[in-house]
């Protein structure tokens, strides 16, 4: 038994509604409903571009407040770091202070892994690399003919970056040409160096 297949009365073409049948009243509020869909479909489109640009901003005040607060207490441990560094310096030179050392070089380097665990790192820019004026800063020119000029000559203070944004730029010394007068001093000095 074959069946047919039932079609509903929605579906056949007499009963679908045609423009002709219409009375411009209905025409009328048809073209108004339409034109009411659309402006709600658009005030909902802007609605939520506006929430999501809201998630977006909440989400960078959130961002920077959080870089912020770290950055403020970063610069207090960078400033814990540079009395170590100091101490090092200070005691490196001396036999009986090896056990203080270590200590310190450990202490130092464990404030180092949780500095770098929450995006901070140091600046230590190579003897000779160029002078970067956003994450260096001069401090002070040095006559040698050892390093090209304008380059750094050595760093005088380690600087810090917490991701992207400079916390604190590396002071740096840039060697300078040296002078005829700084030239035949080097010399001198070089060569009473090798006489003795």
């Amino acid at each position: 038994m074959d069946k047919q297949p039932q079609t509903t009365q929605a579906s056949q073409p007499e009963d679908r509604l045609r423009i002709e049948d219409l009375s411009q009243e209905q025409l009328d509020e048809l073209v108004q409903e339409r034109n009411d869909l659309r402006d709600e479909r658009e005030r909902l489109l802007r609605a939520a571009a506006d929430a999501e640009n809201r998630a977006k901003t909440a989400h960078k005040d959130v961002q920077e407040s959080y870089r912020q607060g770290v950055s403020a207490v970063a610069r207090d441990i960078i400033t814990g770091l540079d009395a170590l560094d100091m101490a090092l310096t200070q005691l490196a030179d001396d036999p009986a202070a090896k056990a203080v050392l270590d200590g310190i070089r450990n202490v130092r380097e464990e404030l180092l892994r949780v500095l770098a665990r929450h995006g901070i790192s140091p600046i230590r820019p190579e003897t000779g690399s160029e002078l970067d004026p956003h994450l260096h800063q001069a401090m002070m020119e040095q006559p040698t003919s050892e390093v090209e000029p304008g380059r750094i000559a050595g760093v005088a203070q380690v600087g810090y970056t917490l991701h992207d944004r400079v916390l604190r730029p590396a002071k740096v010394i840039v060697a300078v040409q040296p002078t005829d007068t700084q030239s035949s001093e080097a010399e001198t000095a070089s060569g009473s160096d090798a006489g003795a």
